[in-house]
């Protein structure tokens, strides 16, 4: 359903004309943030976060919208300094301020939505000639507070007595997803240890998810069990939405693996090809802008698939279940297909310019030949 949903929304959005997207980023940022807000006062709680807001029977998370909004709001930004002819450094705060925002707004219960927000924003900003020293000056403040940060989770803690009398310490919200994220980093660098000796590598509450989808990778043995034959299937938890990566390997083999990653690698071609050809830096710069999202989002899944990050849970754009995720996606493959149009468009209408004026160059070649011939009649 919602992938019939999303194919018209692509149909619809592509034949709009690409200079209202900014009107569009400016109305859906401040609304994405006042729904942010209400998410993390009252959000639909899931696997201990919140992020999801009910409306009419459908679930559906802001931060998706957020990323959209500030994607097109950035590229606009930029874009409209580079057409000024101005340097591109004069916008950086406005831009970082409204990054910094969206992602804290996100960060409390969806920390790894909001760094790859921050990190698609850095690289739109890069792509919109924003000097790189002032770039590689809010990575490094970034990841310092990050590290601080990580270091410091432990003493959010506070100790509770549970139903059996034992002793734990939890952290209350709204800080309570501290404890997951620090669970999540220190059970991958100690799995890795614990490769090492296989004999203390045993599936427990906390890493089920990280082992079985090693399973599902191991019993492809290189050429995969078939499609619709995968065994982990029925025992990942989320084995249709942030490991269905490790289930598609599991089923079609490596080369089923490398073939999906070489479909993000082809539309982040594609994409550049178009950001190429515009004659303006805005539509060059959303288009960059939303390939960046949705293929580092892609990346970013199937590393996670395959234990070689820890885990996040970020879907796999197009192919995990998520109704919000294949909106927002599609809204994006629409913005990317408007623009190619676009650009199609004023290719052909040069074309026919430079047609127009080779056809005036010949019928002046052709008037000259006979006024030169008139005047060697009469001479």
């Amino acid at each position: 359903m919602f992938l019939g949903a999303g194919f018209c929304i692509v149909f619809v959005v592509h034949l709009l004309p690409y200079r209202m997207f900014p009107l569009f980023g400016g109305l859906l940022l401040p609304f994405c943030f006042i729904l942010l807000i209400v998410t993390l006062v009252g959000g639909v709680s899931a696997n201990n976060a919140a992020r999801w807001l009910e409306l009419g029977g459908f679930q559906f998370q802001p931060s998706e919208f957020a990323k959209l909004a500030v994607i097109i709001i950035l590229a606009f930004l930029l874009g409209r300094k580079q057409q000024e002819g101005k340097p591109s450094d004069e916008v950086f705060p406005v831009c970082i301020t409204i990054l910094t925002a969206t992602c804290l707004l996100i960060f409390l219960e969806n920390l790894s939505t909001s760094v790859l927000i921050f990190l698609v924003g850095l690289l739109v900003m890069f792509f919109g000639r924003v000097s790189f020293k002032r770039l590689v000056q809010t990575l490094a403040i970034a990841i310092t507070a990050g590290m601080l940060f990580f270091f410091m989770i432990p003493y959010f803690a506070k100790s509770t007595i549970d139903e059996n009398g034992v002793k734990k310490e939890v952290i209350q919200k709204p800080f309570h997803r501290f404890s997951t994220w620090h669970d999540r980093v220190e059970r991958y660098f100690s799995g890795k240890k614990s490769m090492k000796n296989l004999t203390e590598f045993v599936a427990n509450p906390d890493n089920y998810q990280e082992i079985h989808a090693k399973i599902a990778v191991a019993n492809s043995k290189g050429i995969g069990r078939g499609p619709g034959n995968s065994i982990e299937r029925d025992f990942l938890p989320q084995a249709y939405s942030d490991f269905i990566f490790a289930v598609i390997i599991e089923e079609l083999g490596l080369w089923g693996g490398l073939i999906v990653m070489l479909l993000y690698l082809i539309l982040l071609f594609r994409s550049g090809v178009i950001a190429n050809k515009c004659q303006n830096a805005f539509p060059a710069l959303l288009v960059l802008g939303l390939a960046c999202m949705i293929v580092t989002q892609a990346i970013l899944n199937m590393a996670v698939a395959v234990g070689l990050f820890p885990i996040t849970g970020q879907t796999l754009p197009m192919i995990s279940r998520g109704g919000t995720s294949i909106i927002t996606t599609s809204i994006c493959f629409g913005i990317i297909l408007c623009v190619s149009r676009h650009v199609e468009g004023e290719g052909k209408e040069e074309g026919q310019k430079e047609e127009e004026e080779d056809e005036d160059d010949e019928d002046e070649d052709e008037d000259e030949e006979e006024e030169y011939g008139e005047e060697l009649l009469i001479q």
